[in-house]
């Protein structure tokens, strides 16, 4: 994975730490920036960043990252930097399960991003009319998160929908939209929402939903 530090709406840095996170050591991650800061370097060695690039990058560069070039790169490699030990998680933890349902694939690979990154099963749905086909018989989630205004079925409808049906009902419920109005978020309650989401959904927001 090439992942730039400086990206809008997306730190790179947590980004790779997500990557991380969920790929496992497996997967080799090289930060690219245009400012070459030591201070970046190491916090992108403790975020589990094997390299660095500087911009411009040169092809023999990444040549070299896939074992085609024949000398080594000439930039600092972050994994010279002694990574940030962190805590293994215990196999017998339960991963919490997540249920995401958005017509916005952005909103969708965001949530597994960040949720899944933080050890959470997520199933993402982006058509809402065929939800009822991948909800898993029997199931149940620690956490719902919909989307209000989706063509199809909206997310009160889900709402009704998951209130009424004990068989795949959730822990907590959320609906979430880019639009802040109080009769809508007066109407997501009365249909058995836990609370309303604004968009942009916030890594903070989402990862406290999660530890709730």
């Amino acid at each position: 994975v090439l992942l730039d530090v400086r990206m809008p709406d997306v730190n790179g840095l947590e980004a790779c730490y997500l990557l991380r996170q969920h790929y496992g050591e497996d997967l080799r991650i090289c930060m690219m920036t245009a400012a070459h800061d030591p201070e970046t370097v190491k916090r992108a060695a403790e975020m589990g960043a094997d390299g660095w690039l500087t911009k411009p990058i040169h092809r023999v560069n990444l040549l070299a990252l896939v074992g085609l070039a024949k000398r080594p790169l000439p930039e600092r490699r972050a994994a010279t930097v002694p990574a940030v030990q962190k805590p293994a998680r215990k196999a017998t933890a339960k991963r919490p399960r997540v249920l995401v349902v958005d017509d916005d694939d952005d909103v969708l690979g965001y949530c597994r991003l960040v949720l899944g990154g933080a050890g959470a099963v997520v199933d993402a749905v982006r058509d809402s009319s065929k939800l009822s086909e991948v909800l898993p018989e029997g199931g149940s989630y620690d956490l719902v998160i919909l989307d209000v205004f989706m063509p199809g079925v909206s997310g009160i409808e889900l709402l009704r929908r998951f209130s009424a049906d004990v068989r795949n009902c959730a822990s907590r419920m959320y609906v979430v939209s880019a639009a802040d109005d109080q009769d809508l978020r007066a109407e997501a309650r009365r249909c058995g929402a836990d609370g309303f989401l604004k968009k942009p959904l916030l890594r903070k927001t989402l990862l406290d939903l999660l530890s709730a």
